[in-house]
């Protein structure tokens, strides 16, 4: 169910937004949209505005606007036509950072997750792309690991935890030495929900649905399609209830080679 429909647009490309107006838009995001329109190579991106935030708990049910997610994923295939990728496309995949931002800088703000589009689909083809399957699989477990955290609030000590066991066993001390293989082992816990099933037995309620959504999404062989499902619970179970005037910036990453 969703809160009753207005007209407000909800979303606004970089293109579009005003680079103003941070109460709408958010100091990351306006500042985004500025610096697209005078010219800076910013990767394409959009907006969901703090109206979004303040539309959602304005309602006694927490629900998000009717127009919200029909915008959102006009956003989307309009990256895909600025960027020639496809969002779960397993070829040619668009990936994307999602950044909360307020109109007041303030400490606390909520990580960056990154890498959303990876998943057992999408992967192969990053690693074919960039030739580097140590990154590939390091930006999968990443995209894991925040999304575990930012989305589920799960504690960095439960995907920490992993991490050090496997080092203190292959006798590793720096994450700059594991392998490829090592980062596919950790990103293979990960999805296989072994960490994220020891969370939600410790205190997350097993009846929410957008659980199983969120396991679904990461676990997805298909595509990475059910783009509603990931923002409607980044924004209604987590990072919507911490700050009252706060937008979230989706833009394309840029290929990162190193």
């Amino acid at each position: 169910m969703t809160a009753k429909t207005t007209s407000t647009s909800y979303t606004y490309s970089f293109k579009d937004g005003d680079g103003k107006n941070k109460k709408l838009l958010g100091g990351k995001g306006a500042n985004l949209c500025e610096m697209t329109q005078i010219g800076i190579n910013v990767p394409p991106g959009f907006v969901i505005t703090t109206e979004a935030c303040l539309s959602y708990l304005a309602t006694e049910k927490r629900e998000l606007p009717d127009e919200l997610m029909a915008q959102v994923q006009q956003q989307i295939k309009a990256l895909e036509q600025d960027t020639g990728k496809g969002f779960g496309n397993a070829d040619n995949m668009l990936l994307l950072s999602v950044r909360s931002g307020s109109a007041l800088s303030m400490p606390g703000m909520m990580d960056t997750i990154l890498n959303l589009g990876l998943n057992s689909t999408t992967l192969p083809g990053l690693i074919k792309q960039t030739g580097n399957a140590r990154f590939a699989w390091d930006a999968y477990r990443r995209f894991i690991q925040l999304f575990g955290k930012v989305a589920l609030d799960i504690a960095d000590e439960k995907f920490d935890k992993p991490f050090d066991i496997l080092k203190k066993r292959e006798g590793i001390t720096e994450d700059t030495d594991l392998s490829a293989e090592h980062f596919r082992e950790i990103s293979d816990l990960f999805r296989d929900n072994k960490v994220l099933h020891v969370a939600i037995g410790e205190g997350i309620d097993k009846t929410r649905t957008w659980y199983e959504d969120i396991l679904t999404l990461i676990n997805d062989d298909k595509k990475v399609a059910n783009f509603q499902t990931v923002v409607d619970d980044i924004m209604k179970n987590r990072m919507i209830m911490t700050f009252k005037e706060n937008s979230f910036s989706l833009a394309t990453l840029e290929e990162r080679m190193e």
